[in-house]
């Protein structure tokens, strides 16, 4: 996976061959490739 510089991730899984832009928030997510799934963890 690469991370682009001042991106953000809380509570994310990033998954191998991952691209996350520079300066992209990402909060309670899977990422992989371009997808983006929600993943909220709270109420759990």
């Amino acid at each position: 996976a690469r991370v682009g510089q001042g991106a953000r991730l809380e509570r994310c899984a990033v998954f191998e061959e991952t691209e996350v832009a520079p300066g992209e928030a990402l909060a309670e997510v899977l990422a992989w490739g371009p997808h983006r799934v929600p993943a909220p963890l709270t109420g759990r």
